[in-house]
């Protein structure tokens, strides 16, 4: 468990362009982390409260492909996501917070976050589990649902027709963690694909 101190907060990147190429990523011009590849995160880091610079470049290469300014606000925790626009193939990215929602007793808390190529509404459930992520904002999360610990397999499907795009077999959910079930992919070398992660929140804490 980490225990920041008052101004920190804690960053972590996602790489979710679906793509052959790597990048470097630079932080108020300072390498953060190099040859960053399709669906890899990087760890938290911790990272002081302001405004920030984030610099997307290949690897290898001092050339600037994409960049932008965010702000970060005390005690909080973030994932930054670098996606495509929709329906287009303009970097950007995506600043998430980690919330630290109360977890009902002997339960855990799962959402969903939208970063695929698939335009149509989307909603995914864990097969014989409720409840259910009726419709999945793309670009976005959705609100984090409770369940009780599980092994389930998760199935995407297409809010219109509910049509099965994607089946994930034998995921285990333990209890008292925060997960995001990323929808990535969705072209002809990349397709769908849902990555599941435990949040920072599951164990960075702030003293209040």
């Amino acid at each position: 468990m980490k225990t920041p101190t008052p101004n920190t907060s804690y960053l972590r990147l996602f790489h979710a362009l679906p793509t052959a190429e790597s990048f470097d990523i630079y932080l108020d011009e300072v390498r953060y982390c190099k040859d960053f590849l399709y669906e890899d995160f990087t760890p938290y880091k911790p990272l002081s409260a302001g405004e920030h610079l984030l610099t997307l470049t290949a690897h290898q290469s001092t050339e600037p492909l994409y960049s932008r300014t965010f702000w970060i606000s005390e005690q909080k925790i973030y994932t930054l996501v670098l996606s495509y626009l929709p329906n287009t193939s303009d970097y950007q990215g995506y600043l998430i917070n980690d919330p630290p929602k109360t977890i009902p007793e002997e339960h855990l808390l799962i959402r969903v976050a939208n970063f695929s190529q698939h335009l149509a509404p989307l909603c995914m459930h864990l097969v014989d589990i409720k409840p259910i992520f009726k419709k999945i904002p793309l670009r976005q999360t959705s609100g984090y649902l409770s369940f009780l610990p599980t092994t389930a397999d998760i199935e995407l499907l297409e809010v219109d027709g509910q049509n099965v795009l994607l089946t994930k077999p034998s995921n285990l959910f333990k209890i008292t963690r925060y997960y995001t079930l990323y929808i990535v992919g969705g072209t002809e070398d990349h397709p769908l694909k849902c990555i599941q992660t435990i949040d920072g929140n599951s164990f960075i804490h702030f003293n209040v």
